[in-house]
C-alpha cells in the first residue's frame, strides 16, 4: 500500500524485477490490465517501466481474498456462491472476448487449435 502525495488516497504497488522473457510477462501483464476495464476489477493508474523490470500502481482493494471470505463463515448460502460465480464468470467472458490470458497462465502453442487437448 502507497500513500498518493496530492490525495492522500492509497493505491497497490507490484514491483516486478526481470529481463528478456520476464520482462515480456510483465509487458503482458501491464498490456492486460490497461484493456480491461470492469467494476469488479481494480483500475491501472501509473507504470514506470526501467531497463531491469516495471512497477504497476492499481488502485487497492481492500475486500480481501475471496478465500479468507468463503473460509471464514460457516455456511454459505446458495445464493452467495452464485453472485461469486457470476463474477468470475465476467472477468473470464472479458479476458477471452479481449483474447488475453495472465502470464502465468500455460499458452498454446503458435497455430494451435483452441479445442485441442
Amino acid at each position: 500500500m502507497i500513500p498518493y502525495r496530492f490525495t492522500g488516497g492509497n493505491f497497490a504497488a507490484k514491483t516486478m524485477r526481470g529481463t528478456g522473457q520476464l520482462k515480456t510477462w510483465m509487458m503482458n501483464e501491464f498490456e492486460m490490465m490497461n484493456v480491461l476495464h470492469h467494476p469488479r476489477l481494480t483500475r491501472l493508474v501509473e507504470v514506470y517501466d526501467y531497463k531491469d523490470g516495471m512497477t504497476l500502481i492499481s488502485e487497492l482493494a481492500t475486500g480481501g481474498e475471496l478465500l479468507d471470505v468463503l473460509t471464514k463463515q460457516k455456511y454459505i448460502t446458495e445464493i452467495e456462491v452464485a453472485r461469486i460465480i457470476v463474477q468470475v464468470n465476467g472477468y473470464i467472458y472479458q479476458v477471452v472476448e479481449e483474447q488475453l490470458s495472465h502470464p502465468a497462465l500455460p499458452h498454446p502453442p503458435t497455430g494451435a487449435s483452441p479445442s485441442a487437448p
